[in-house]
């Protein structure tokens, strides 16, 4: 289905539930960064019933400048769209100038529910102290601790 949104440039990195006052009903343009994380910054834009969130990156590296590969938590309800710094600079430039509008083109899918296992392995022979894992991690990280093995 081909949306038309009403675009607003959200302030201050939209940690504060302040930046998002104004965003019902409209597509909030917001960059990445700042003293909280993507995920809260979904719910901030769920809570204040934006219609789309489009995130861009903040431009502050050269790594930085490419598209954002956020996760949002499982209860985001938005569309979410995710921005190159460059392509964030211009929409936020042009919404600074005018009273803009995008479109978009949201397509679902909605996937049966499936389980997923880990499959373990060992060799007859071998060191068992030189040990392959080959899988996702499960170090932490500040937005989802893992298993806590580094002591």
């Amino acid at each position: 289905t081909l949306t038309k949104f009403n675009l607003i440039v959200v302030p201050n990195y939209g940690c504060d539930e302040f930046d998002w006052q104004n965003v019902a009903g409209r597509a909030a343009l917001v960059v990445v960064g700042g003293a909280c994380t993507n995920a809260e910054k979904g719910e901030l834009a769920n809570k204040y019933n934006a219609s789309a969130l489009l995130y861009y990156n903040n431009g502050l590296t050269t790594t930085n400048l490419a598209p954002v590969i956020i996760r949002l938590r499982q209860t985001n309800k938005l569309p979410a769209l995710y921005l190159s710094y460059v392509a964030g600079q211009e929409l936020v430039n042009a919404a600074n100038l005018n009273n803009v509008s995008i479109w978009l083109r949201i397509e679902r899918e909605n996937y049966t529910s499936f389980i997923v296992e880990n499959i373990c392995a060992d060799t007859r022979e071998g060191n068992i102290n030189e040990t392959i894992v080959v899988g996702g991690h499960s170090d932490s990280v500040p937005a989802g601790p893992g298993i806590n093995d580094n002591g």
